[in-house]
């Protein structure tokens, strides 16, 4: 409740809050162009013009062929709307290559769920356009832009194959399974749409509509051509696969011990480490599980301490771990 006696009582202008959330990142490149430059920084003078300059030069970069124009030629067009823009070279630049960034829409996935880039996350008039109330960065290096405005969830991961992704889904899912049940659209985005972003999406569809990791990508990639989660990405996606297969069988007389001969509990211990000792030996749903489980376990092995474990390898004993992801 204190909280959000503060938070109504906020009157900082937008650019001012976001900074409390930027990211210090050692290895951005200062020269780089990112969707973080729109901030507007400006005192009150001077706005009006450079918001009239913004309204014509997506007016005009949107009704001309942006492959047979130059950069002059846009500025040319642009003075005959307004007159003189002497002096406001450097902003119409960077302001051409902003509307680029933002031309490129985001792809819609399901009627709540958009999925795309950080120039999207900071174009406020297509957000508020697509009714967006939600979003899901999925980076370290883009900030979050509007944090008074919209409801964010920001995971702080980087675009390798050794990041865990897998360890969020649950949070993700939940997040976007409220925008749903809002009436609100959520954004997902990493930098470009591609890798991050593209693969949370795939495992909420995975999850929300019980689909096979294969149906899931495909019905994406439809919908946005562009994707391609890297290769760890990838691997836990089909680590996911498996283990929301188990949790849909959590309850059959296999998996909790009440089907075949009845045995002593030393018997099932024993059984147990058997199957962990042999576990490319798969005869039931239980044997299934541990194995996806020990197969991904060892593959993390040589870049991470050996004796941690993201996931309990006696899943009879520690099923409750499978239940939370169902």
């Amino acid at each position: 409740l204190a909280t959000e006696h503060y938070m109504d009582r906020i009157t900082s202008p937008d650019f001012l809050c976001a900074q409390w959330q930027q990211s210090s990142m050692e290895m951005d490149d200062e020269d780089e162009l990112k969707a973080d430059t729109v901030r507007d920084h400006l005192s009150e003078e001077g706005k009006a013009k450079e918001a009239l300059l913004r309204r014509e030069l997506r007016q005009i970069m949107q009704s001309v062929d942006l492959d047979s124009v130059t950069s002059r030629d846009i500025r040319e067009a642009l003075a005959q709307r307004i007159g003189c823009v002497d002096g406001h070279k450097d902003f119409i630049d960077r302001e051409m290559l902003v509307i680029l960034g933002q031309m490129d829409k985001p792809s819609r996935i399901f009627p709540y769920l958009l999925l795309g880039t950080e120039w999207n996350a900071s174009n406020w008039e297509e957000l508020n356009q697509n009714n967006v109330g939600y979003i899901l960065n999925m980076t370290r290096e883009v900030d979050n832009f509007f944090p008074m405005h919209f409801k964010y969830v920001k995971i702080s991961v980087s675009d390798e194959a050794s990041t865990n992704l897998l360890n969020n889904w649950n949070l993700t899912y939940s997040f976007i399974k409220e925008a749903k049940e809002s009436g609100k659209v959520c954004l997902v985005h990493c930098k470009k749409g591609i890798s991050r972003s593209s693969s949370t999406v795939i495992a909420y569809a995975m999850k929300e509509y019980g689909w096979s990791l294969e149906h899931a990508l495909a019905y994406v990639k439809k919908r946005r051509n562009c994707i391609t989660p890297n290769k760890g990405f990838m691997e836990q996606l089909q680590t996911f696969a498996g283990v929301l297969e188990a949790s849909r069988h959590r309850h059959a007389p296999q998996f909790n011990g009440r089907g075949g001969t009845p045995t002593t509990t030393a018997g099932s211990r024993a059984h147990s480490a058997s199957c962990i000792r042999s576990p490319r030996r798969v005869s039931s749903a239980t044997d299934s599980v541990r194995f996806i489980i020990r197969e991904f376990e060892l593959r993390r092995r040589g870049a991470e301490d050996p004796v941690r474990h993201s996931f309990p390898l006696d899943v009879i004993s520690k099923r409750s771990s499978i239940q939370q992801i169902s």
